[in-house]
């Protein structure tokens, strides 16, 4: 699963947010992307800073920190250690492409994780097949790969509320994301392929990151609080 692609998700549901309030971990995730984009290697300081400084000139707020008024103005209140410990959570669960962590130490001698960037592996493009074999290989219309997707009928409520339930689960035990699959094989008695839970659960303002190779079980849904 590519992790690119879901910060990318994430920067959608930015864009679709009329106001520029966000939550804590959707900032560190924005600030993060920022970083990558310009190649830059980063602390968990560097994310608080860059937070406080956007909340500073207006250019972003937090809905889920303590507020204080500062300078005749309300303001979020961001704290460091929540920075800290959401940059370590995201590291950890692989959500910080393109960096690798390295320990360092600051000028009073003081220890912290700073995460190098580096460059991306490439990979090549499978090679089409010559000869006999020429036109074998291609995705049946069948498959959970292939681009086009049945329609689905209608949902009952039934099933939307099992659906929405197990994401709340999944939201209330602190985890990021979880697979297309997973969710289909909780919707047992259901007749849906996974390419139609997409659909369902797009339709239904959920965010869904795709897959690299394309296969619609193993897009991730984002559970982010």
């Amino acid at each position: 699963m590519n992790h690119q692609s879901i910060i990318d998700t994430l920067l959608k549901i930015q864009t679709k947010t009329p106001m520029k309030t966000v939550l804590l971990s959707t900032a560190v995730l924005l600030r993060i992307q920022h970083f990558n984009a310009m190649k830059l290697d980063f602390s968990a300081h560097d994310v608080t800073v860059s937070i406080r400084e956007k909340i500073e000139t207006g250019d972003l707020d937090i809905s889920d920190v303590e507020r204080d008024i500062i300078d005749g103005s309300e303001r979020a209140i961001v704290e460091h250690s929540k920075v800290r410990q959401i940059v370590k959570e995201l590291f950890a669960e692989e959500f910080v492409p393109n960096y690798t962590a390295s320990y360092s130490y600051n000028a009073e001698g003081e220890g912290f994780v700073k995460y190098i960037h580096v460059a991306p592996a490439l990979t090549s493009p499978p090679t089409a097949p010559a000869g006999d074999d020429a036109g074998k290989h291609t995705v049946p219309a069948s498959d959970s790969r292939a681009t086009t997707r049945t329609a689905l009928k209608q949902p009952d409520d039934a099933m939307l509320v099992k659906l929405r339930d197990y994401l709340d689960n999944v939201k209330a035990k602190g985890r990021y994301s979880t697979p297309v699959k997973q969710i289909q094989s909780r919707l047992k008695g259901y007749k849906i392929t996974c390419a139609q839970l997409c659909d369902l659960l797009e339709k239904n303002d959920f965010y869904v990151a795709p897959a690299d190779n394309g296969c619609h079980s193993q897009y991730l849904v984002i559970t982010l609080p």
